[in-house]
């Protein structure tokens, strides 16, 4: 469905090439300074920050994953691919068990007593 589109449906995930081409043009000549305002840094998750030690695994994961080389993990948020908080989940020692959770990609939050890490998870399927 179209986010310009007059209905109650919550699935509005695109735009018309017109309505692209009109934010587009916005941006270029109305509100040409908001791309290089100072408010408007990175809100993305810098993958080059990220520790380059085995964090979850195994990833892709399918029932459960295990956290490595993080200690004291107090909680663990997950986020779908749109940025939505989909779970809060407990840590069962280094064990984390994914009932229920769809296929896909997702963020994952993991907060320590020192400082929160962020981790890509891919949930796949049995076959």
């Amino acid at each position: 469905m179209n986010y310009m589109d007059y209905t109650t449906t919550n699935c509005k995930n695109m735009f018309t090439t017109g309505q692209g081409d009109r934010m587009l043009a916005a941006l270029l000549n109305e509100r040409d300074t908001i791309l290089t305002s100072a408010a408007c840094g990175s809100v993305g998750i810098d993958e080059a920050m990220t520790p380059t030690i085995r964090m979850l695994f195994p990833n892709p994961a399918i029932s459960s994953f295990s956290l490595d080389g993080l200690e004291n993990v107090v909680d663990i948020t997950r986020f779908d691919a749109q940025g939505r908080k989909t779970a809060s989940l407990k840590p069962v020692g280094a064990q984390v068990m994914l009932n229920s959770v769809p296929a896909g990609t997702y963020v994952v939050a993991l907060r320590t007593d020192k400082n929160t890490v962020y981790a890509r998870l891919v949930v796949g399927t049995a076959e």
